[in-house]
């Protein structure tokens, strides 16, 4: 990620150029080039959506931060906060930050269904604060320590490689890589919210939702694991 997208405020969001994604998130992993000069087009026609979808997501955040009296992620956070500590951090109420976001910004709107209930995973939201967290050492969140379980595809899939989690249906699990958002897909992700949530209860306090997520993604990135197939769906970034 270069310094130029790092500094990217609302107004030069919204307005944003497809090339510049590009140009920021293409990876040409055959010549370990991490820069892409030319235009969508010359782009694999498989990984072509996801730029589409990237470059939504950009627009979209800025025009709603914009329309809000935002300048920019940075300030929704700092606009928010309920005071400074002896420090001079900003203290920041992770549960009222994440619920504010997620009405805010289109891309934070993480949704599916089960039946005829819609559930909320946290995802794109979390991982954003965390980030901040990280990176942004002026801000403490006062309930960090209350952040649930982070759920992407790589999680569910290692509980079920490791046989922690299982489909009643096989035909499901044969078809699992090729899932829709929604329906199977949520109540897949969702189980994985399950089963972190009750190892946090047994851990009492030694770790939270989104480090027992953390340690599974990892342990998702060792070869036992990698080989294994994963599901994805191709309507969600």
């Amino acid at each position: 990620m270069t310094n130029e997208l790092k500094t990217l405020n609302a107004k030069q969001l919204k307005a944003i150029e497809l090339n510049k994604v590009l140009k920021w998130f293409y990876y040409d992993q055959k010549n370990n080039n991490c820069t892409k000069e030319d235009g969508i087009e010359n782009i694999p026609k498989e990984l072509q959506p996801l730029y589409f979808s990237i470059h939504e997501v950009l627009v979209s955040a800025g025009k709603a931060c914009d329309i809000l009296g935002y300048e920019d992620f940075y300030s929704i956070l700092k606009k928010n906060a309920e005071g400074t500590n002896e420090k001079g951090q900003y203290i920041i109420e992770g549960n009222k930050i994440i619920k504010m976001l997620v009405n805010t910004i289109p891309a934070f709107d993480d949704r599916g269904t089960i039946g005829n209930k819609e559930v909320y995973l946290m995802k794109k939201v979390q991982l954003s604060l965390s980030e901040v967290c990280r990176i942004h050492t002026e801000f403490v969140f006062k309930d960090m320590a209350r952040i649930g379980a982070i759920i992407d595809n790589v999680v569910p899939g290692v509980m079920l490689k490791a046989g922690v989690i299982q489909f009643k249906n096989k035909e499901d699990e044969a078809n699992r890589i090729h899932f829709s958002w929604g329906g199977i897909e949520t109540e897949y992700r969702l189980l994985g919210v399950y089963v972190i949530n009750k190892l946090t209860e047994l851990a009492k306090g030694a770790y939270n939702g989104a480090q027992c997520s953390y340690y599974l993604w990892r342990l998702g990135k060792h070869p036992e694991f990698r080989s294994f197939d994963r599901h994805y769906t191709k309507d969600t970034v």
